[in-house]
């Protein structure tokens, strides 16, 4: 499986299958959020983020307005309820340290948390079946697996996933790299690269489909990202701003 730098990968496949609607799950401080702007001028981007601190600091982030993010204070969910509960990471209630440790889960370490209630949604409630086709990109924190089955009867929408996964348990009952890769596996997605080895690994999948029609480009781009990740993301960022600045909506 190619080891490549994952973040650059998902970008210049973002130009490539230009889907209409960009969702990203766990968003702490938007900056994917606001890359994925970046290369999509005209996409509709939503950004999860369940912490309410974070996402205090989300609204009111100015660079978030302007780029028409659409920010959800709720947590990702499968369960069949309206809250659950919530564990937020200390760093972000005090805005300092890492404050992207929150989680559905309660760590395993023993980590000190703070517990809270969120309202929670599912995958498949925000993507419309006439959305012109999706992508993920998933950093949650040990609900990779449960957030990734909200999306089922969503699936053939998505082309495209990027998702944080774990190869031992850092977080109470978490489902670990081999159950997402198998879930996705079973959704209808090929595992195309991966970021290097380690107890946190971000894959990328995309859906069986759209490398059908794309192998060469979507190969290509696996390509380049292990040359030089960076600075063809920043090249295929500057022909998407060339595009919007040419057919502007």
């Amino acid at each position: 499986m190619p080891i490549v730098k994952t973040k650059y990968l998902f970008l210049i496949l973002l130009r490539i299958l230009k889907p209409a609607l960009v969702l990203d799950v766990g968003s702490l401080d938007g900056a994917d959020s606001l890359r994925f702007r970046r290369m999509l001028p005209k996409a509709s981007l939503l950004a999860f983020e369940a912490n309410p601190y974070l996402y205090q600091n989300l609204i009111h982030n100015r660079a978030i307005q302007e780029a028409g993010i659409s920010v959800i204070n709720k947590a990702v969910c499968a369960r069949d309820t309206d809250d659950i509960p919530f564990f937020v990471s200390p760093a972000s209630v005090l805005d300092m340290g890492n404050k992207g440790t929150s989680s559905i889960n309660r760590a395993a370490l023993g980590d000190e948390q703070v517990q809270i209630m969120a309202k929670t949604t599912r995958l498949d409630e925000h993507i419309d079946a006439s959305c012109g086709g999706a992508a993920l990109w998933i950093d949650v924190e040990g609900a990779a697996y449960e957030v990734l089955s909200t999306v089922q009867s969503r699936q053939s929408l998505v082309s495209l996933i990027h998702i944080e996964t774990e190869t031992k348990e850092l977080w109470k009952n978490q489902r670990l790299k081999h159950d997402v890769v198998d879930l996705a596996r079973s959704m209808g997605f090929e595992q195309i690269a991966q970021s290097s080895e380690g107890v946190q690994q971000d894959i990328v999948f995309v859906n069986r489909r759209a490398l059908a029609e794309r192998r060469l480009k979507i190969e290509l781009a696996v390509l380049l990202s292990r040359i030089s990740g960076p600075l063809f993301a920043r090249v295929f960022e500057f022909f998407a701003r060339m595009d919007n600045a040419f057919h502007p909506s």
